[in-house]
């Protein structure tokens, strides 16, 4: 009868430690929008991907100056990428419309000539189309810490009984 008991106790704890992982559970993505603005010589670009490294073909972009007065709304082609020329020094934002996402950047154009590089904030595409390696590693540290911990506390009443 003590077994079966700890037994129950067992699965019980199994089901809470699961109720547990699903209640903290982030919830998952398909894929979603990243961008990038970067300045090159005197031109604007800006390219699109989703999180899957495939191009947000044929996105809107709006780019707004400070007032929030759109100044450029076109398409990016196949491939994801537009190029305009570059704006007066100042800020603005950019947004990128597919079917079902959007994303939103500030971008801010420096005042000196030959500057060339990424003007938008937040990750860069290379960064936000990178394999969630670190996820991952949380994801089985924890399925390995649960697995151990059910193999003790098996051991732990295999013992006693």
């Amino acid at each position: 009868m003590a077994s079966r008991k700890g037994t129950q106790s067992l699965e019980f704890a199994g089901l809470m430690a699961t109720a547990i992982l699903l209640a903290f559970a982030l919830p998952g993505h398909a894929h979603s929008l990243g961008g990038e603005c970067r300045i090159q010589g005197e031109r604007l670009q800006v390219t699109s991907k989703y999180s899957d490294q495939t191009p947000a073909a044929f996105a809107s972009v709006r780019i707004l100056d400070s007032k929030y007065k759109v100044i450029i709304n076109d398409k990016l082609d196949s491939k994801g990428y537009r190029e305009f020329a570059r704006l007066t020094p100042g800020s603005y934002v950019v947004i990128l419309e597919t079917e079902g996402h959007s994303k939103r950047m500030s971008i801010r154009v420096p005042t000196q000539n030959g500057y060339s590089g990424i003007i938008s904030d937040g990750p860069t595409l290379e960064e936000f189309t990178a394999f969630p390696w670190a996820k991952v590693l949380i994801g089985l540290t924890t399925i390995a810490g649960l697995a151990a911990a059910i193999l003790f506390a098996r051991r732990g009443r295999a013992n006693r009984v």
